[in-house]
């Protein structure tokens, strides 16, 4: 048996995405969840001074996309064929260009954060629907890609909880009806429903 350990803070952040996909496989995990105060001393132990890093039978993986697309290929959620692979990808990755917009607004400091707020609401959120429904609206499935579940509908998952935490964001239409059949996979609605209640 493979032993799995993923390090990161007690957030779900860049991590989530991970941990959503050891959800989906059922494959139990180390999920190490260390404090601010903590990270000081472990950050010179680090692959490159940043997390998540994940261990693989004492091997280390670091970067969070690296991570995830080695634990999707582990476990047949990166795509049938090269080809979908690549498609799966691209997915994924205009679903993270969502998390890196979003964590300018959730880390940015006090006297600036209303107005990012305001800004991702009005334009950085309505231009990632665009994008995102364009893919929606390419596949009949109702997943991102293909015909089954890939890393990208997770990905496009995972960012969603934080989006309707700002202010006036919200989520209808396709983007919404995606949301509701991904959370609806048992393995993933437990997760939800387990996981620590954490912002961000």
């Amino acid at each position: 048996m493979v032993h799995y350990k993923l390090t990161y803070f007690d957030a779900r952040g860049r991590a989530e995405l991970s941990r959503l996909i050891f959800a989906v496989a059922g494959v139990e995990y180390g999920d190490v969840r260390i404090s601010f105060e903590e990270w000081g001393k472990l950050k010179p132990n680090t692959p490159f001074g940043s997390l998540p890093y994940l261990e693989v039978d004492g091997k280390t993986i670091a970067q969070s996309q690296a991570i995830v697309r080695f634990l999707a290929n582990v476990f047949d959620l990166a795509g049938a064929d090269h080809f979908e692979k690549a498609k799966v990808d691209e997915a994924a990755e205009c679903a993270l260009e969502i998390l890196t917009d979003a964590v300018k607004v959730t880390f940015a400091p006090e006297a600036e954060k209303e107005a990012k707020t305001k800004e991702f609401v009005s334009k950085t959120w309505p231009s990632h629907v665009v994008k995102i429904e364009k893919i929606l609206a390419s596949n009949p499935t109702g997943f991102l890609v293909g015909s089954k579940l890939t890393y990208a509908d997770l990905a496009l998952f995972s960012i969603l909880d934080t989006v309707c935490s700002f202010e006036g964001a919200t989520v209808s239409g396709p983007i919404a009806q995606h949301r509701k059949k991904v959370g609806a996979v048992p393995a993933i609605a437990k997760w939800i429903s387990a996981r620590p209640k954490n912002t961000f």
